[in-house]
């Protein structure tokens, strides 16, 4: 019994992708476009990131306890904060 559960923590380990990291949060905006890579990350950490970078202020957001995952890349920033809310 203690193989077969050993053996199957290994085959879950092994079985998650190579490139999943949990807690990776990039943001980027470049000519009003805007990328963020988050996964499995706070989503007051985006809008917090959100905010350092674009230079603005955003209210309320450390309130927001939702965990997120999604890739948004070279989107308008009025559609990524569309796609980033979804969720709220």
């Amino acid at each position: 019994m203690r193989k077969l559960l050993f053996s199957l923590g290994v085959a879950t380990l092994l079985a998650l992708p190579a490139n999943a990291t949990a807690g990776e949060l990039k943001v980027s905006m470049n000519g009003g476009l805007v990328t963020i890579i988050a996964d499995d990350v706070p989503l007051s950490s985006v809008l917090a990131e959100w905010a350092r970078v674009g230079q603005t202020k955003v209210v309320n957001g450390e309130q927001i306890f939702t965990r997120v995952t999604f890739h948004i890349v070279d989107t308008p920033e009025r559609k990524a904060l569309d796609i980033v809310l979804r969720s709220v």
